[in-house]
């Protein structure tokens, strides 16, 4: 069953305002770091990277954006630009982006 283009676009619209909440979020509890520059860089461009491969999904679910916020951070665990704590951080705040994302779906559905 496929969602009218409509709507399609109102779920990517409100993922996408979910992940740059969390986005603004995490840089605003970095920004005392010293290393917050560079974090927040790769932070941000995890964030683009988990919203592209979103974005390819033809359904996101929780689960299937949780895979995605997973592969994409194993990705940066390997460039070792983030430790292993922020990167769970960000996973955490990405990953609770989705809990925002779906209530305010459920919202919309049943308006329409």
């Amino acid at each position: 069953m496929r969602m009218p283009k409509l709507k399609q676009a109102v779920v990517k619209g409100v993922a996408l305002v979910t992940l740059i909440a969390g986005a603004v979020a995490l840089a605003q509890s970095l920004k005392k770091n010293k290393k917050a520059k560079v974090i927040k860089a790769a932070a941000d461009d995890a964030k683009e990277h988990v919203i592209a491969h979103a974005k390819k999904l033809k359904a996101v679910s929780k689960d299937s954006f949780s895979k995605v916020v997973d592969a994409v951070l194993a990705e940066y665990a390997g460039m070792r630009t983030l430790t292993k704590k922020e990167i769970a951080a960000l996973a955490d705040e990405l990953k609770d982006g989705w809990e925002a994302t779906s209530k305010k779906l459920e919202k919309q559905a049943k308006k329409a």
